[in-house]
């Protein structure tokens, strides 16, 4: 489910994060006693790091934490560097060593995410297709489009909605952006607008309908807040039917 602020991956990664937390220092406590040799903000620049590998390996399973439309990898590894920046302020290679750990795991997310990407893409469209397979044999209930719609909707990685420049080096092996438009027009095409409740969602999704049918360019569709948008309006519809 998608939400602007806080999603429910954002909460099991942290309340996993918070568990070892507490697992470490209940054993250093009696054990190690290594958080009485530095400062606070030391320990959690190191900890934080820990944090972001943690959260890159369950993105890359389809876990993805968001903050803000942030990945939570991504605010563990600012907030380690900001906290290491405070905790050595003389410049000490400490600080490299956290700026090479960074650069670790943002390797390790672009090098694990391409086959997550193709998994996920290859479930959307499986319920594209069984959506067009449904429509072939009889009319579709309302209840059953907007089932199967919660299915295929396909929300792309902040960096395809944020940098598309820099997604489409990255991963352009991944995903064909002219898919991604495709997917998008079909579902909308077969969308039974008239169950929306609402005129103002209503409105927008007619205008949607419209640009999306009269573009071949993707560059004007990957908003994150129109893709929200849409993937909370599909949710909510789903969700009124149940």
């Amino acid at each position: 489910m998608i939400r602007i602020y806080f999603n429910i991956a954002a909460f099991f990664q942290a309340l996993l994060i918070v568990l070892i937390c507490i697992c470490y220092t209940f054993i250093d406590d009696r054990l190690l006693h290594l958080t009485n040799e530095i400062s606070i903000e030391k320990f959690y620049a190191f900890f934080l790091q820990i944090a972001a590998f943690i959260c890159v390996i369950m993105d890359v399973k389809g876990l993805h934490g968001r903050v803000l439309f942030l990945p939570t990898w991504l605010l563990c590894i600012v907030t380690s560097i900001f906290l290491g920046e405070i905790g050595w302020q003389d410049k000490s290679p400490m600080l490299w060593i956290l700026l090479a750990l960074s650069i670790l795991i943002i390797f390790i997310y672009i090098y694990k995410m391409p086959a997550h990407l193709r998994k996920e893409w290859s479930e959307k469209k499986a319920a594209a297709n069984q959506l067009k397979l449904a429509i072939s044999k009889n009319p579709i209930s309302d209840k059953d489009f907007w089932s199967i719609a919660s299915n295929m909707f396909y929300s792309p990685s902040l960096l395809f909605t944020f940098c598309y420049s820099a997604w489409k080096f990255i991963f352009r092996h991944a995903i064909d952006e002219q898919e991604v438009l495709e997917h998008y027009r079909f579902m909308i095409n077969t969308m039974p607008i008239d169950t929306i409740k609402g005129n103002r969602y209503k409105n927008w999704m007619i205008s949607l309908k419209k640009e999306l049918n009269n573009t071949k360019d993707t560059s004007g569709y990957i908003d994150p807040f129109m893709i929200t948008r849409l993937g909370n309006l599909i949710n909510d519809m789903n969700s009124s039917f149940k």
